[in-house]
């Protein structure tokens, strides 16, 4: 069942999201290939272009996501979705499995357009135009930074993806939120879980305990029981800098605080487990 809910969801999101994806791809080898016959004014104007479009590719996937949630579970297409022989874990695993996997999609290909786009303005050769762009000519990304970004953007879609799925099945529950019509429950739950969050996040950088990675050659771990705002992190934190890495530093130093990935991956296991007990308990159909 989760495979046929997974299916439905495809099927019904393809053509937005591959239009979407074709554009800003399309957009972005047009920029690739034309910094090399356009002049320098025109070439630079062509790489803000493509800068944009990506925003605006990333802004319009999570709009387009977002409201296929919420029709499939509340809205238009709700009544199929209740109807199907599935019960609550099923409903949530297929609805969050395709969800991250087109947001890591997506993440995937901004990426690779971004990587494109540094390319292009790497193998810029006339005058003036590499010259103003001879900082990005000089990044050397250690392969170590780019794994931890990696996991880095994994986790991130975890949460974005556990987080909206809860603030629109919460702020559809009856028998009050529902009442509020279809925008003002999920904002209200949304402004509760921001607050919530913050709240969180700042206990995490005021706690003591500082996991320090060392991205030189090989990774090395360590910890600091100090916090994020003490003397002893101040001298870490600079080094995670992009400057650092424009600079080619052979040593690259990040900081994590221990206790942002321990409430972290706690606030993931509650949005989840909500969720998913949220589903089919007075829930309403619009």
């Amino acid at each position: 069942m989760i495979a046929k809910l997974i299916k439905y969801d495809f099927n019904a999101l393809k053509k937005p999201i591959g239009l979407t994806w074709i554009i800003s791809l399309g957009i972005t080898i047009l920029f690739s290939l034309g910094i090399h016959f356009l002049p320098p004014g025109l070439a630079v104007t062509s790489l803000l272009f493509s800068i944009l479009a990506l925003v605006a590719a990333s802004i319009i996937l999570t709009i387009i996501q977002v409201i296929h949630y919420y029709r499939s579970m509340y809205g238009k297409t709700g009544y199929f979705t209740w109807s199907l022989p599935a019960n609550n874990r099923e409903l949530f695993w297929a609805k969050t499995i395709f969800n991250l996997s087109a947001i890591l999609a997506s993440s995937l290909l901004v990426c690779l357009c971004i990587a494109l786009n540094v390319f292009a303005l790497k193998s810029a050769t006339y005058e003036g135009f590499s010259y103003a762009f001879e900082g990005i000519k000089q990044i050397e990304i250690p392969g170590t930074l780019l794994g931890i970004s990696a996991l880095y953007i994994i986790w991130e879609s975890f949460i974005y993806v556990f987080s909206f799925q809860f603030i629109i099945t919460a702020g559809n529950r009856s028998p009050f939120l529902d009442r509020l019509g279809k925008k003002g429950g999920p904002i209200i739950v949304g402004i509760i879980l921001y607050i919530v969050m913050q709240i969180l996040n700042l206990l995490s950088l005021l706690i003591p305990g500082i996991l320090t990675i060392n991205t030189r050659t090989n990774l090395s771990f360590s910890l600091i029981w100090e916090s994020t705002f003490s003397g002893a992190a101040v001298g870490i934190m600079p080094e995670s800098l992009p400057g650092q890495i424009a600079a080619n530093a052979s040593a690259t130093i990040i900081g994590i605080p221990i206790w942002y990935v321990v409430l972290s991956i706690l606030t993931l296991i509650t949005l989840g487990v909500l969720t998913c007990r949220f589903y089919r308990r007075g829930t309403s159909l619009r």
